[in-house]
């Protein structure tokens, strides 16, 4: 089975990506945004410190 993803982007810089697997979705931090100095959580359940977040 196949991974579908989804970049996601906001101000020209991206966030991370959302991955589709096996009828589970997760998102991973793009490393770049996790150091930036503009970095914020995108939920609060979802901390930067974190690479993956499962559902």
């Amino acid at each position: 089975m196949n991974t579908e993803s989804l970049s996601v982007i906001a101000n020209q810089q991206k966030l991370g990506t959302v991955n589709y697997h096996k009828n589970r979705l997760s998102f991973r931090y793009a490393p770049e945004w996790q150091v930036s100095s503009r970095a914020f959580p995108l939920s609060v359940s979802m901390p930067l410190s974190r690479n993956e977040h499962p559902p």
